[in-house]
This record gives structure tokens, sequence and C-alpha cells, in this order.
């Protein structure tokens, strides 16, 4: 197993952004077409995901966005949190959203750390949905907080 993950990670350092972007659409059940939707908000490379990971995990807000007062007009951007998350995750979603007025908020009833894994299609759905219509189907699981 551990030969396959490592010929698969070498076979992926030699792909592109583009490439690794439109595989990520496909596994998710995407068509390839949307990728041009989604290319004007990928502005930094995908290789920084560790980056944006760790200030994901760390509950950090971009210096970007901080303390500058300016509101991001985009209509492209969803922010989920669960309701059982820690209570930082929920004060800079809800920061993250006073910066993006028209992001769609979504909080996931009793979702807690990692409950994207644990709920893998609940997570599917709402972003499969967000990407292809813009449209968040309302249920029992999440609460819509636009």
């Amino acid at each position: 197993a551990n030969g396959l993950a490592k010929a698969q990670s070498e076979y992926l350092n030699e792909k592109s952004d583009i490439f690794i972007t439109k595989a990520y659409l496909r596994y998710f059940g995407i068509n390839k077409e949307h990728y041009n939707d989604i290319e004007k908000i990928l502005d930094r490379p995908i290789r920084q995901e560790r980056k944006i990971a760790y200030e994901s995990l760390n509950y950090t807000i971009p210096e970007s966005l901080k303390d500058n007062g300016e509101i991001i007009e985009k209509d492209n951007v969803l922010i989920i949190y669960g309701t059982k998350e820690d209570l930082d995750c929920t004060k800079s979603a809800i920061k993250l959203k006073s910066i993006m007025k028209n992001a769609k908020l979504i909080e996931i009833v009793k979702g807690n750390h990692l409950w994207n894994i644990i709920d893998h299609e609940l997570f599917n759905t709402i972003t499969s949905n967000f990407i292809k219509d813009n449209h968040i189907e309302d249920n029992s699981k999440i609460n819509i907080l636009e």
C-alpha cells in the first residue's frame, strides 16, 4: 500500500494545477466544464494547500482580510461551520461572513470537528450543489444563515 501511495504522490507532483483541479471536480462528480466557473476564485496555487489547511485548522483569517474594514463583494463564497465546533471556529465563520456580505453561511446541526469527513455525503452534496447551481437545499441537518 505504501508503494502505491508513493507512486500516486510522485505522479501528482508532475501534474499541473489545472489537471489536479479538474481531477478534484471529477472526484466530486462535477463536470470539468465547471472549471472556468471556479477558476476565478483560484487566485493562489493549489500547492499552498498545506498553508491553507494550517490556517483553517487554526481558525486563522488571512491577514489580507483582517481589520481592513473592506467589504468583499463576491457571491461565490461558501462558509460552513458546525454547531458543536470550537467557539473560535464559529466566531471566524461569522467574521468572514461580515467581510463577505454576499457569501452563503451554513451551520451544520450537531456538526463538530471533522464533520465533513464523518458525514462526507452531506459535505459532497452541499459543495456540489453550491458549485453547480449556487444553491443549497435546506434540510434538517443544516441551517442556512444568509
